[in-house]
């Protein structure tokens, strides 16, 4: 059971990542702007909200089930 709750927390941090870089970079490319503004509205509501990124508490929360 360890291997699928670490499996999703790597899948969860890989998604993460994504989401970081395009939140970061999204803006150099003008193909993906409407879903580029979506996300950073996401990320903004998510902290002003939660005052935190739900992918990190997932991805926390998954790999304190392993240990």
């Amino acid at each position: 059971m360890s291997f699928l709750y670490r499996a999703a927390a790597d899948f969860i941090w890989v998604i993460h990542f994504c989401v970081v870089a395009l939140v970061l970079f999204g803006w150099l490319i003008p193909s993906i702007w409407y879903f580029y503004v979506a996300l950073v509205t996401g990320t903004l509501v998510s902290e002003l909200l939660l005052n935190y990124c739900f992918l990190s508490k997932w991805e926390f929360d998954l790999r304190k089930k392993i240990n």
